[in-house]
């Protein structure tokens, strides 16, 4: 049926055959439009040729995520974008013979013949390469017995398209009249760099069962395809997420090895409690601690990164390498030049400072210097305020300087430097704007919890320790929440010195 020659010429598609292939695989999302652009295919002419690879590399990309379930839904779902005529303009001739019991073998013999010469007809105009003839040919063995054979442009291992269009052609026109059992054999699939050459044995047997129509057939023999590709799809999915799910829950893990101890802070302060909370797993809100031996100063940093999930995750590692650079040379920089130099690394790293960058990232932050022998604090704030509650639960605020780190613009102003000796047995608190700005209060319209709700919890919760506060004010926000969805990350900081 097919004898292999010397090609000239590589393999072509028409554009109309190259066209329904994409528009068939927009049922799995931009595969094909993905293919074609890499390619800088942006719009497809019906009339052109195109070279075959092309469909091959769309195929391949389906195969390999969802396996020969999708070639053949695509074959199957061909018959909706190319014309029967060949047949249905015909298809009388063949009513007449199945009628007569004694002419129904030869009805089936007049249906496969013109079946094959239509698909021929398909596959040989719409691709081309010199020496190769493209086609589908059929020979009867016996009575109800075909052997078929299709050679195209597919790549070895992709029959399952043609399959799915021979089931096409069977189901929608003669399914309830005829059951058949197609048998693929692989072991006479002949193949080079310009076709393929597949071969299968059909049998035919009367349709013994009560079906009305072929297009019952045909929709039942879609729903289960369907069903097989739907199977594929999550299948493919859910190992998808599985992967990633396991990729973020270890960037979990690195995330929270960079997260300073809180047993160690409590070696170093009276109390120390640290809530973090990242809504999706990772985030971009991060603690940050730093002891200067040799003046037995502590500095502590809560950072809220632009964005949370994985980009925040990842400017969160950005922004802590930096605290590391800038709090890494001996001596006290002063926490203003700090906070300006954490805004420049970052602009920096982030290529913000050079003229036409996409990039307009950046962070908020307060940083808290604590000399430990004095019991002294500094504090300077970007967007981040600090809360003192001393032991008669009176709440005052510090507020930060209402700049942000990074971005493509500058702080217009140096921020300030607070100093100033707590009281003995004030606790001092930091929480990220996840705390303030989440939605609630389940009535309409919602309410964000804000600052005055945080200050009523912090002093009901005055008279226990860091502990119980930090998670009394975690408490209400949850409480607050309701069934809104978690808006930010979240932080919550509290010490005593």
């Amino acid at each position: 049926m097919f004898k292999n020659t010397e090609h000239s010429t590589q393999p072509m598609i028409l554009g109309r055959a190259l066209k329904s292939t994409v528009l068939i695989m927009g049922e799995l999302g931009s595969i094909g439009s993905d293919v074609l652009k890499a390619h800088n295919v942006f719009d497809i002419d019906v009339n052109a040729w195109y070279p075959a690879k092309l469909r091959q590399e769309i195929h391949e990309a389906a195969y390999r995520r969802f396996g020969s379930a999708a070639l053949l839904n695509f074959g199957f779902s061909m018959g909706d974008h190319y014309s029967q005529d060949l047949i249905t303009a015909s298809l009388q001739n063949y009513q007449s013979l199945m009628a007569d019991a004694s002419t129904q073998t030869d009805g089936l013999d007049w249906f496969v013949q013109n079946f094959a010469h239509a698909y021929h007809v398909a596959t040989n105009a719409s691709q081309n390469c010199e020496g190769v003839d493209y086609g589908f040919h059929v020979k009867r063995i016996s009575d109800g017995c075909y052997v078929f054979n299709a050679v195209s442009t597919l790549l070895s291992h992709h029959q399952a398209f043609s399959e799915g269009i021979i089931h096409g052609y069977l189901m929608r026109f003669i399914s309830h009249q005829w059951t058949y059992e197609l048998t693929f054999h692989p072991e006479q699939t002949e193949s080079d760099e310009c076709f393929s050459s597949f071969h299968w044995t059909c049998v035919f047997k009367p349709q013994l069962q009560g079906i009305n129509s072929a297009e019952e057939a045909t929709a039942a023999y879609k729903l289960q395809i369907k069903e097989t590709l739907f199977k594929k799809v999550l299948n493919e999915s859910n190992s998808s997420l599985a992967t990633l799910m396991s990729s973020v829950r270890y960037a979990r893990l690195i995330q929270q090895s960079q997260l300073p101890h809180a047993q160690s802070m409590r070696k170093l302060l009276k109390d120390f409690t640290v809530e973090w909370h990242p809504r999706d797993t990772i985030g971009g809100d991060f603690w940050w601690a730093h002891h200067h031996a040799p003046t037995n100063t502590l500095v502590l940093a809560l950072v809220d990164c632009a964005g949370h999930g994985v980009p925040g995750a990842m400017l969160a590692v950005l922004v802590n390498s930096q605290l590391e650079k800038i709090f890494s040379n001996p001596g006290s920089i002063d926490l203003s030049e700090a906070i300006l130099q954490l805004d420049q690394l970052v602009r920096k790293s982030l290529r913000q400072d050079l003229p036409g960058s996409d990039s307009d990232d950046g962070c908020d932050a307060a940083l808290i210097r604590i000399d430990l022998t004095n019991r002294a604090v500094e504090y300077v704030g970007a967007k981040i305020n600090l809360f003192e509650l001393n032991a008669k639960g009176e709440v005052e605020q510090r507020k930060a300087d209402r700049i942000s780190l990074g971005y493509r613009d500058t702080p217009r102003l140096k921020p300030t430097t607070q100093q100033w000796t707590p009281a003995l047995g004030s606790r001092l608190v930091l929480v990220t704007d996840g705390v303030t700005d989440q939605m609630g209060g389940g009535k309409q319209p919602l309410l964000a919890f804000g600052y005055k709700r945080m200050l009523a919890v912090l002093q009901a919760s005055s008279s226990g320790n860091t502990a119980h506060l930090s998670q009394q004010l975690l408490s209400a926000v949850t409480e607050w929440q309701g069934t809104q969805a978690r808006r930010d990350d979240v932080t919550i900081l509290a010490l005593e010195i």
